[in-house]
Formats: structure tokens, sequence, C-alpha cells
């Protein structure tokens, strides 16, 4: 026993000789390195944020006297990049069942020769980097060498800022829309879209949710060190609700394949909880995926990490948001009140009789043909060009816009501390700190 003291003991000599060293380092980093002030604005501010352009102008340009885009009654759509890794051609091909109940005519294709008969053209960003592991690069895929007057090169985004480390000024002056989760884009295409139920759809039936689940909480983490942090928040609400850990960060994977989102035999493991920490490992502006979403479907109410998300985008009072409360210890009286009250817990699916959802590429919607249109990237952009009324334009400081955010960007000093908090973090559990 002594022992075990005299090593413990040294072991938080060392933890504090190592924090005198790091604090003046990150302290002296961030002074030559200030990260953008945007993402430290309270919450209240975001209706304020003053737009940061990387120039003094505005991003986008109208080019007077050209009108609008042409108007088609069929539009064709060129996939130029690999889209998620996924050559155009397979793409295009895994987009049909979508693509096909548009409910509006358009054709795709991802032959380059057809580009000058094309009414759009599509790049995926993390695919349009050839060394998108190097930061800062200027490498990207060949361009078109044509651009005709009334064509949209439609740049599309589903990835938060820290995870994109290519040098976005090389696209200047060349994309016509922006196509993302932000509200803000061009066209919106966020990873769910909210619904409001006809008087027709409506069920007046109950269900007590809260009956059948037998668990409490649970998390899945497989990205270890993010911007968010996720890992002191889910040590925080643990302190208040019993969370079962998944995923490679504890070590638990879940399912045949622990990076899948959508994988079934994982789902059929977390539907039994109540609620799911569906934090966002950045906070970045209406940075809303899967892990909302698919509680949701599991019907549980998620725990959310949101600080700058349009709540419009959502569905109300579907959800609790930590950054909702004061502190967490107010989050964590509250959340242990609606996990003991059957009626408080319920009252979280009363959006059900008012709203439903089409999630991102959802094939069963696709394949069901569900009255709502499909939520994915060909049938979101098809109904864009035939129903936006967008005079012709070109983001003339693309890096601005991508860049006018909230949430961390890739540069060296940020990768470098968000993986050494990571470090500080795990030493500090080790020697049962936190």
């Amino acid at each position: 026993m002594k022992l075990h003291g005299s090593l413990v003991k040294n072991y938080k000599l060392c933890f504090l000789l190592l924090a005198i060293v790091l604090l003046p380092v990150h302290w002296f980093l961030r002074m030559l390195y200030p990260s953008r002030p945007a993402h430290r604005l309270p919450l209240e501010d975001h209706g304020q944020f003053i737009k940061r352009w990387s120039s003094n102008s505005s991003p986008r340009a109208i080019i007077e006297g050209n009108g609008n885009y042409g108007v088609k009654k069929i539009k064709k759509i060129l996939y130029w990049t690999n889209f998620f890794g996924i050559h155009p051609d397979e793409y295009v091909k895994q987009q049909k069942a979508c693509s096909s109940s548009c409910g509006y005519e358009c054709q795709f294709t991802g032959d380059r020769k057809e580009l000058e008969t094309s009414d759009a053209v599509m790049f995926h960003m993390y695919d349009t980097w050839t060394e998108n592991w190097v930061l800062n690069t200027s490498k990207i895929v060949p361009l078109p060498k044509y651009h005709p007057p009334r064509q949209v090169w439609v740049m599309v985004n589903m990835e938060p800022l820290g995870n994109l480390w290519g040098n976005f000024e090389v696209l200047n002056g060349l994309l016509n829309w922006t196509m993302t989760y932000r509200a803000d884009s061009t066209v919106f295409q966020p990873y769910g879209r909210i619904h409001k139920l006809t008087p027709m759809d409506k069920t007046h039936g109950t269900v007590n949710y809260f009956r059948n689940k037998n668990r409490t909480a649970v998390v899945r983490i497989s990205n270890c060190k993010d911007y968010a942090r996720r890992y002191r928040l889910v040590k925080e609400v643990n302190k208040y609700l019993d969370v079962d850990l998944l995923g490679k960060c504890y070590g638990k994977l879940c399912g045949y394949d622990s990076e899948d989102p959508l994988e079934e035999e994982c789902g059929d493991v977390m539907k039994e909880y109540r609620f799911y920490l569906a934090f966002e490992n950045s906070f970045c502006r209406d940075y809303v995926t899967e892990k909302y979403w698919l509680a949701l479907k599991r019907d549980q109410i998620p725990i959310v990490n949101w600080k700058h998300v349009d709540p419009k985008i959502v569905i109300p009072n579907s959800y609790i948001n930590v950054y909702d409360f004061p502190d967490i210890a107010t989050f964590g009286e509250y959340i242990k009140s609606v996990n003991d009250n059957e009626t408080l817990y319920n009252s979280y699916f009363n959006w059900k009789n008012e709203y439903t959802y089409t999630f991102y590429n959802n094939y069963v919607d696709m394949i069901n043909k569900t009255k709502y249109i499909p939520n994915c990237v060909s049938c979101t952009i098809c109904r864009a060009l035939h129903e936006k009324n967008v005079p012709t334009q070109v983001y003339k400081d693309f890096d601005g816009w991508i860049r006018n955010d909230f949430c961390e960007d890739s540069n060296e000093i940020n990768i470098r501390w968000k993986n050494m908090d990571r470090d500080i973090f795990d030493f500090q559990d080790m020697l049962h700190l936190n």
C-alpha cells in the first residue's frame, strides 16, 4: 500500500510538472496562432454573428445581365469527382432508386464527355483534393477546362471544417452553388429533413415509450480525438445517468462494423436505451448528423451538444441540449427527473403527432416511394435545378464562405492541441483526477 501511495504521489507530481510546462506553451501558441473568435461567442450572439470573409467583399458575385440559370424540362447532372470515395458511374447507380422518386425530371451521368450538355456539374469536397491528408494542400483533381455560362458548378460537403485539410482558395471564383448541411448554403442538404404531417397522416394512438426501454443511456464513439472534446462531456453526464460506453474509444465494439453508424446489429442493441448521447465531434454551424436522426428512429431521446444549430432544421421538443442549461449540474438534475418521470419522458415523443422526417440517403424511403421527397444528393440537386430561382452567380471567395463558421478549422496548432487535450484527459483519468 505504501508503494502504491508513493507511485500515485509521483504520478501526481509528474502531472503537475507537465501542466506547468504545457499551459504556457498552449497560451503562447494561442497568442501566436489565434483561432477565429466566432466559436467562442455566447449562444445568444448566434443571430448577431458578423460574417468574416477572407477578403473584404461579399463571397458571391452576381453576374449582371445574365439572367437566371437556363430553364429546361429535363435537367442533366454530371458527377465529376468521386462521391464519398465512390466512382461517379457507381454513385449514379446507387442513387437511382432515389433519383427516380423525386417527382422531377433529371438525367444523371458520370461520363465527362457529356460536360457541355450538362446543366450542373457536381464536385464532392473531400474527393476534390487528391492528397486530402496533407494540410493546406492545393493538389486537386483536374477540373473541366470549359465552363458554359449557364452551367452550375456545385460543391457538395457533409464534413465539418476540422475534417477538411485542403487549401480552399484554389476554388475561389470557380463555384456557383454550395450544397451542404449549413442552412445558408445555396442548396440545403441536411442529414435529415423534417416534414409537417398532413391531417390525413396524423395518428392519435398512444405509445408508452418509457416502458418499452429497459436500459438508461448509451453513447457510441469511435473518433477519440475530436474538437468538441466529447470525452469530457460524456464523463460529466455519466455522473448523473448510468451511461453505457460503446465504440473504439471505449474498447467495446458494437455490431459487425464498428465504423458504420447504420449497422443494424448495433442498432438492435442501442434501441433498448431511453437516451442516446448524440454528441457531434465539432461545433460547426447547423452540423447535425445521423446521430440525432438515428436516435429518433430508435424511439430514444437524443441528448445533444449543439452550440450553433438553427432550431428550425430539427424537430421541436424532440431532444435535450446540454448547452440549453446554465451548467452541467442543472442539466444533470433535469435529465435525472426525465428518467424518473414516465409522463415527462413520453412528452418528448409528442412530436410524432406533428412531424415526420426523411433521413439522408435513406434507401428504405426511396424504395417505398414515400410521399415526401427522398433526402439524397441526386434528388436534392434535381429539385433545386427545377425550383430555385437563383441568379447566375459565382463564389469569388469560396475560402471565405467555407471558413465563415464557429468551429475550429484544421490548422496544425488546432490539431496538435486537440490531440494533446485527449492525452492529458487520459493521463488524468489514469490517476483518477477527472
